[in-house]
């Protein structure tokens, strides 16, 4: 009985995962359509955290129509 919340962060971090292990010894891209769109603001600035780190191994594409969440991944948001 996970929160809504809870349940997307989850599903990302799943996500994460799965694109590592499979793009292991790989190049490749992931592509996320507004990931941190439910979140709430707490859980924001950890993901874009998450997904920068991400990007040091991987090409990470992010689409979003949110400014916040783009000041948030471009790093000017911290």
């Amino acid at each position: 009985l996970l929160s809504k919340g809870t349940k997307d962060i989850l599903a990302f971090a799943f996500r994460l995962a799965a694109a590592e292990i499979y793009l292991k010894d790989h190049t490749g891209f992931i592509m996320m359509d507004d990931p941190m769109v439910d979140m709430d603001d707490k859980r924001r600035p950890a993901t874009a955290q998450l997904l920068k780190d991400f990007s040091n191994n991987c090409q990470v594409i992010v689409f979003t129509c949110h400014s916040s969440h783009f000041e948030l991944l471009a790093g000017s948001g911290e």
